[in-house]
């Protein structure tokens, strides 16, 4: 049985695990470059920082390379994710509270 997306967003989020197979899937197909990884990273966390429209719980470079792959390390695109997962997450807790 398939996992509920609101399980796979909360293990996506509290998960600080990466897996070392993925990496090369990762350089195939994310448009990843292992050479330039860590500055992407850098520039992708100042701009998530320098922008007001979104507070994330976690900025670590595990957390933040689930987004820039999940947009080809595109981070003008990562950064739109970001946002929206945020205001997500945020409206799901609210949804969470007024159930109650």
């Amino acid at each position: 049985m398939p996992m509920p997306f609101i399980e796979i967003v909360y293990q996506a989020e509290i998960s600080r695990f990466e897996d070392p197979d993925f990496e090369e899937f990762a350089l195939r197909n994310c448009c990843e470059e292992s050479e330039t990884r860590t500055k992407v990273i850098e520039e992708f966390r100042s701009m998530i920082i320098e922008c007001a429209k979104c507070k994330p719980r976690r900025t670590d470079d595990v957390y933040l390379l689930k987004f820039l792959r999940c947009r080809k390390f595109n981070t003008r695109r990562a950064h739109k994710l970001v946002i929206f997962f945020s205001y997500f997450h945020v409206m799901a807790c609210l949804y969470r509270v007024f159930q109650m």
